[in-house]
């Protein structure tokens, strides 16, 4: 939850010299008040909902150099953003994720699980490639041809990643992802024998 993480976050940006933006939804309204005696701050009001949209607001409101887009939650330490900086002499762009190797992952960072007749994965697979033989960035990654496909995987893949405001349930795949970030409405799927069903916060 935003207002939970971000001022703990911004708190870690104190020393930091730059300008900080927030993109926030015009509604949100709890986490405008728990960030609003932070001092060098920005509030930026997205105009239509998503993920994308709001990068696209926030990067358009930019007029430095270097931009640095971060998530709120927690799961980037701010001392790594000098060491960016620098990378991005002669760059255009520099990507950094906890999955890259080397030094990146974690024990609880398995992109597959089998049970029974469902595969479950964070993205998504590639259509007519065997599921043991997926590439891991399409586990991580995929949206296209994946959410079209109707291709028999011999499983249901049961993934998150690209998010819709309630489940996705189809032939072939069981989308879960339901905008937590914005709707603060977290699903889990409940498979019991036959029967599925959704248990949301």
């Amino acid at each position: 939850k935003e207002f939970e993480s971000l001022p703990v976050f911004l708190k870690e940006l104190e020393n930091y010299k730059c300008k900080k933006f927030i993109v926030l939804q015009k509604e949100d309204l709890e986490t405008k008040k728990a960030i609003n005696k932070i001092k060098n701050i920005k509030i930026i009001e997205q105009m239509n909902n998503g993920y994308g949209n709001a990068l696209i607001k926030g990067i358009n409101s930019v007029k430095t150099k270097y931009c640095c887009v971060i998530n709120a939650d927690g799961a980037m330490d701010p001392k790594y953003l000098d060491k960016m900086r620098k990378l991005c002499k002669n760059k255009d762009f520099v990507f950094a994720s906890r999955y890259q190797k080397p030094g990146g992952g974690s024990d609880d960072d398995d992109s597959i699980t089998f049970i029974g007749n469902y595969f479950f994965t964070h993205a998504g697979v590639r259509p007519n490639i065997k599921l043991s033989k997926q590439n891991k960035k399409d586990l991580m990654w995929i949206r296209e041809p994946f959410l079209s496909s109707k291709y028999d995987f011999g499983k249901i893949i049961v993934h998150g990643h690209t998010s819709s405001y309630q489940p996705e349930v189809k032939s072939n795949r069981i989308g879960i992802d339901t905008c937590a970030y914005i709707t603060n409405l977290l699903t889990s799927l409940v498979i019991e024998e036959n029967k599925l069903r959704f248990i949301q916060t």
